[in-house]
């Protein structure tokens, strides 16, 4: 038996800075050990159990190739930290290790998001890694799917996980219906009076029987409509489940992290791989 964990991570990107030294956001503690805050509530009602302690090491390799150019020859890597939701808590950043960056120049963000290590007089063949270790919480949560409320279609959250109507190279104007996600949620049984919950398991089940598990190794030769193409991955699943769910209005995003595997005969033996997921958001309930 295979017992899987996720961790969720803000989602990691490099920036090449076009900014200067006065450009740079306030940062805000730099000390180690560093605790992230919450971004939004914590539902705490959803954890069921006594939370597994995990400490992980994330190491990141920071390439500037013979073809590189940056302004003033400074690069800014962003690194999204673990998240705090109901999910996972009591982060703690206890380590961040570079060979290459001054440790003044590895700054928390003052919204404890993200971390910021910059790096000066960047030249053509600049290589640097990465480490950060941390411990989290990751507890099992099960929701209460009773007393879901109306949307508060007004609200930022409705309307900022509601708004992405593309797909398959069709983009509609001002908020109009997407006729080929459209032609799939009717496959699918969804209709604009369906209730949210049932909505996201139709939705569940319709990519399940439409869809088998596609790697991503190799070149990928898909059609524009990757539910027509049949295989997908785990980012692509995520990124359907969340299209089709905005499309019938149900507030979903996709999310991003690692997920550790551990093998029940063999504690020691633990696989770590990136990982994609999804979540969808009822009034009154919470996050998915």
């Amino acid at each position: 038996m295979i017992v899987k964990r996720i961790i969720a991570l803000c989602v990691l990107f490099f920036f090449t800075s076009h900014r200067t030294l006065a450009d740079i956001p306030t940062p805000g503690q730099s000390q180690l050990p560093f605790k992230p805050i919450a971004r939004e509530p914590v539902d705490y009602t959803q954890r069921k159990g006594p939370p597994i302690r995990i400490r992980a090491t994330r190491q990141i390799k920071v390439l500037a190739g013979e073809g590189h150019k940056s302004k003033n020859n400074i690069v800014a890597v962003y690194i999204g930290l673990p998240i705090i939701d109901s999910a996972q808590d009591n982060v703690v950043i206890e380590d961040v290790r570079s060979k290459m960056a001054d440790a003044s120049n590895v700054i928390f963000s003052a919204g404890g998001d993200s971390l910021l290590v910059e790096y000066f007089n960047v030249k053509p063949g600049f290589c640097d890694e990465i480490s950060l270790t941390f411990t989290v919480d990751i507890y099992e949560c099960r929701a209460n799917l009773t007393g879901a409320k109306p949307y508060n279609k007004e609200s930022p959250l409705y309307q900022r996980y509601t708004q992405d109507r593309s797909y398959a190279g069709v983009l509609p104007a001002n908020g109009e219906p997407n006729p080929i996600l459209q032609k799939h949620l009717k496959k699918a049984g969804v209709r604009p009076d369906t209730d949210p919950i049932k909505k996201a398991l139709r939705i569940y089940k319709y990519l399940g029987r439409k869809l088998s598990y596609g790697s991503f190794n190799g070149p990928e030769k898909r059609p524009a409509d990757i539910i027509e193409g049949k295989k997908a991955h785990c980012g692509q699943y995520a990124s359907l489940f969340v299209k089709l769910c905005q499309e019938a209005g149900v507030p979903a995003r996709r999310c991003a992290g690692f997920a550790f595997a551990e093998d029940a005969k063999n504690k020691n033996d633990i696989s770590v791989s990136g990982h994609n997921w999804a979540e969808f958001y009822i009034e009154g309930i919470g996050w998915i």
